[in-house]
């Protein structure tokens, strides 16, 4: 099950938060689903919750859940394509193309391999074969976001210097359709994704990591409110980490 129904309703919400969420304008994360500088991020490869931050060696979490918020999300499906089988012992982890407006070629890519995305060779179903014998595209998918989570450790927002610490994700296209089923979930009962704890989680049954949204609960009003400042407070950053800037 990859979206959790909300027994809750954004008319339940206290009334300062209401005119809050008014002011912010929320949803935009919901609105938004359909480079050489490091960025912290959260992966999700051979299906375990990665954090690096820059500078810093990457941690494995031994937990197969995430609690966090989604603050912002990419306005555009991001791609990505290598030319070589991944290699976990490579220095350059960088894709030979990449483009973060899902329009064309990033600035600064090593090997564009088209001028559109529209027009690439790469983007065409069966321009790939999966090792299960598939016809896949060779240049992939993915929807950028950025993620405040929980730290396990202390059960508060993930916190460096007394300030919360947003992370880039990316959501694979297996994972995408669930993601923006949960959101739209979430939207029907007047709840954005801003003020929601959400909780990541693998699928069991995927051969691949893919993810499962769930819902857990409604922020309190002091942590909604909050979150609302901190994502207005750092849309520069959060629009780096999810790329739309570029």
């Amino acid at each position: 099950m990859t979206t959790q129904m909300v027994a809750f309703s954004g008319a339940n919400l206290p009334a300062a938060l209401q005119q809050r969420l008014a002011q912010f304008n929320a949803g935009n994360v919901l609105a938004n689903l359909g480079g050489s500088v490091e960025l912290d991020r959260i992966s999700i490869k051979a299906g375990r919750f990665r954090v690096k931050q820059s500078g810093m060696d990457e941690v494995v979490l031994q937990q197969l859940h995430l609690d966090g918020v989604i603050v912002l999300a990419n306005p555009h499906t991001s791609k990505a394509y290598y030319s070589k089988t991944y290699d976990p012992n490579a220095e350059d982890q960088s894709p030979d193309c990449a483009s973060s407006n899902g329009y064309g070629p990033d600035e600064g890519v090593k090997n564009p391999q088209s001028a559109t995305c529209q027009t690439c060779p790469q983007a065409v179903w069966g321009s790939k074969i999966s090792p299960r014998g598939s016809k896949i595209k060779a240049c992939s998918d993915s929807q950028r976001i950025a993620f405040l989570p929980i730290d396990p450790s202390t059960n508060n927002f993930f916190m460096v210097d007394g300030k919360p610490k947003a992370f880039a994700m990316s959501i694979p296209a297996a994972s995408m359709k669930a993601l923006g089923t949960f959101a739209k979930t979430l939207s029907q009962q007047g709840l954005p994704l801003e003020i929601v704890l959400t909780r990541l989680t693998f699928d069991p049954n995927a051969e691949f990591p893919k993810l499962e949204f769930a819902f857990g609960s409604v922020l309190p009003e002091q942590a909604a409110v909050y979150i609302l400042d901190y994502i207005e407070q750092n849309k520069d950053k959060l629009n780096e980490l999810v790329g739309a800037n570029i």
